[in-house]
């Protein structure tokens, strides 16, 4: 970080924090870098948004909200890590998932692996 960093409050979060670049806290910045690219080059979300109605249980949207405010982070950047999570503690959707990053390209296999079936 070169020590070009310098506290003041973050455009996006509004806490005050050391700004990274763009007016933006260093995990603002890295949630903006992360949203452009997948932007991509048109702009266009591409079906990477998803609106979700918690209105059957909101009890639910409370916690994530606290568990949020707790970690500092965005709403919708918690609801993101909390799904990252507990696709984690699935170890076959986790080997599946790596399974098809390779060249293979065979989700079986991997399933086969895991002791599961695909």
């Amino acid at each position: 970080m070169g020590g070009s960093s310098k506290m003041g409050v973050c455009r996006k979060c509004n806490r005050e924090r050391l700004i990274k670049a763009r007016g933006l806290c260093s995990p603002c910045y890295a949630d903006e870098m992360a949203r452009e690219k997948a932007l991509g080059a048109n702009g266009d979300a591409a079906g990477l948004q998803v609106t979700v109605d918690f209105s059957l249980a909101p009890h639910i949207l409370q916690g994530l909200r606290l568990r949020a405010e707790d970690d500092m982070r965005p709403l919708g950047n918690q609801i993101v890590w909390e799904l990252k999570r507990a696709e984690a503690a699935v170890p076959v959707l986790t080997e599946l998932r790596e399974c098809a990053a390779c060249a293979c390209g065979n989700a079986a296999n991997a399933a086969d692996e895991a002791g599961g079936e695909a």
